[in-house]
């Protein structure tokens, strides 16, 4: 999406700051609900199903990593892009318990894209965060990504709104993701959080670092409040589950280039994963 749609309104300067927290690896002022190194296997993190079908499994690298001598690897299906036979995106969840019912909850990481054919090869990367309360009175899920775009080699950075066509693209954040020159896989440092205590209860975005920008996720547009996360239902009888009460599931996914006629396999790096609360 051009940034033209922007034109005309107003900057808000809680958009980006000249300042950005350090990324370092210790909870401020709270507490570290999980810290994944993957020096000793994947830490929980498994492959994920949606509608009993499965993505392509996860794997474990050597190469490239962030620190030590492992990392989290997903990649996209090698092959042509089809409407049927499953899915061609990689995706993995952490299944946690929800430790908090309100205040802010942080997830973030390092992370490194690429692939045989550079940006063009994936449409879309990021992390997600399915929550519900303990009651199963309401389900949230919160998403950000890195998208792609046909009119430049800039990515820029969207939410996912109230709804699961309500995608956000937030301001100024084009310039924030390193590039894949010559197949690097530059690491970038991401971080997102959330506030269960925000829209009266049922939650909202709070907060996105990548890297040096950090974008205030409370106003994304001059004045205008952000919308809460998408909803779902309690307890999603239509898929025979009885309840979700009590879950808070990070994730992470990349989504193939389906402009490309063929498939070329786009890989997402991911390492020293952590999880915060009321930091």
């Amino acid at each position: 999406m051009a940034t033209s749609i922007f034109s005309g309104l107003a900057r808000d300067t809680s958009l980006s700051r000249r300042f950005a927290r350090t990324p370092d690896r210790a909870a401020q002022n709270g507490q570290v609900l999980f810290h994944s190194t993957f020096e000793n296997g994947f830490d929980g993190w498994r492959d994920h199903y949606n509608y009993k079908t499965p993505y392509p499994p996860i794997g474990l690298t050597s190469y490239p990593v962030m620190s030590g001598g492992h990392a989290l690897q997903l990649s996209t299906v090698d092959g042509p892009i089809t409407t049927t036979g499953g899915f061609t995106s990689g995706a993995t969840f952490k299944n946690l318990a929800r430790y908090y019912d309100t205040g802010l909850v942080s997830f973030s990481g390092y992370f490194a894209h690429g692939s045989g054919r550079g940006a063009n090869a994936w449409d879309q990367w990021g992390l997600s965060l399915d929550t519900q309360k303990w009651d199963s009175s309401s389900r949230a899920f919160y998403k950000v990504w890195c998208q792609d775009r046909t009119s430049t080699t800039t990515p820029a950075w969207y939410l996912r709104g109230a709804t699961a066509t309500d995608n956000i693209v937030i301001p100024f954040s084009s310039t924030s993701t390193s590039g894949e020159n010559e197949n690097k896989f530059n690491f970038d440092y991401v971080r997102l959080t959330v506030d269960f205590s925000a829209n009266g209860g049922l939650g909202g975005y709070y907060e996105l670092q990548v890297n040096k920008d950090v974008f205030d996720l409370r106003t994304i547009f001059a004045g205008t409040p952000a919308e809460p996360p998408q909803t779902g239902g309690a307890t999603e009888n239509d898929r025979n589950y009885s309840s979700f009460g009590g879950g808070m599931n990070p994730g992470l996914f990349i989504n193939p280039n389906a402009r490309l006629q063929s498939n070329y396999p786009a890989i997402l790096v991911a390492d020293e994963l952590m999880m915060t609360v009321q930091d």
